[in-house]
């Protein structure tokens, strides 16, 4: 089983002696203290890691939680903790075979007062479990406007794509891309530019869905998957969002000075599933195409 995300950073910052073994008796995670303590590094095994497994299936059978004696020096004993997958259905979908984890506290002065400290025990792992999901949500967000970034909204969209595929539904993506960003940038710099791109975050989140989804997938791109949404609603949907980005945002430059009224606009490209493309790939690349489409027609107007 793949190391949970975010769990050898949250050990690091605990005090007491940390590891994180799996049955084959081959360490996955340790914290500082234990890497002081018996210069234990990830990917070295245990001393007489044979001799663990039976442990390992010893501390499953009581519940996942459990005392066990290490090979690490005399009375040296440690609190064994089944550490579950913080996410069941990637675990099941993960290539590499499932081999259990145990998270080990070593503590030479344990003994028959275990018992006592069960409680403290169970609150620390709980908290363990919540700053590694906590680490884990951060690593899937865009950190500038909350949205999903980029990897993960290519994974959700793919399975959801699919999905509705199946049940004959439809689906429309949006690509959209800011219109004069980089002149934005160039004259009133990097500060103006981010709270355009933290407002239109907002502003999309704000004009779809719950189960939409919604990412920020470059620097002043966006792209949407609107599940359930065909053609015919696609458009005036589109044109919502699109007014919603070019409403008027007061930005005060760092330091004081004057308020600037500014006043972003995107230009948006829609593709529709199954007629625009059965993939997310393709699908993509339909909408991104529209959206280039539409910015050589505003220019052309203008020129015009």
């Amino acid at each position: 089983m793949p190391l949970p995300p975010g769990i050898a950073l949250a050990i690091e910052r605990l005090s007491p002696c940390l590891l994180v073994v799996d049955a084959t008796g081959i360490v996955r995670a340790a914290n500082a203290a234990a890497r002081r303590a018996f210069d234990l590094a990830p990917g070295e095994p245990l001393p007489n890691p044979g001799s663990f497994a039976e442990k390992c299936r010893q501390v499953l059978r009581q519940g996942g939680q459990g005392l066990v004696r290490l090979p690490l020096g005399e009375g040296c004993l440690a609190r064994a903790h089944h550490l579950r997958p913080l996410d069941p259905a990637a675990a099941e979908d993960a290539q590499e075979p499932a081999v259990p984890l145990l998270m080990l506290e070593i503590d030479r002065r344990l003994g028959a007062s275990l018992g006592s400290h069960a409680a403290a025990n169970r609150d620390e792992l709980q908290s363990l479990r919540a700053e590694a999901a906590r680490l884990r949500r951060l690593s899937e967000i865009d950190p500038m406007t909350g949205l999903l970034n980029g990897v993960v909204f290519a994974a959700r969209a793919q399975a959801l794509l699919e999905d509705l595929l199946q049940r004959g539904a439809a689906a429309t993506m949006i690509y959209l891309d800011l219109n004069g960003f980089k002149q934005l940038n160039d004259t009133l710099g990097h500060d103006a530019g981010d709270a355009v791109i933290r407002a239109t975050g907002q502003r999309l989140r704000l004009g779809t869905r719950d189960d939409d989804l919604v990412a920020r997938v470059g620097g002043d791109e966006f792209c949407l998957l609107l599940p359930g949404v065909d053609a015919e609603a696609a458009g005036p949907l589109a044109d919502r969002l699109g007014e919603a980005v070019h409403g008027p945002l007061e930005w005060q430059p760092p330091g004081g000075g004057s308020v600037a009224v500014l006043t972003p606009s995107a230009a948006a490209g829609l593709a529709t599933a199954p007629e625009d493309g059965d993939s997310l790939a393709v699908l993509r690349r339909a909408a991104e195409a529209a959206m280039y489409a539409e910015k050589r027609a505003r220019k052309l107007c203008r020129s015009g």
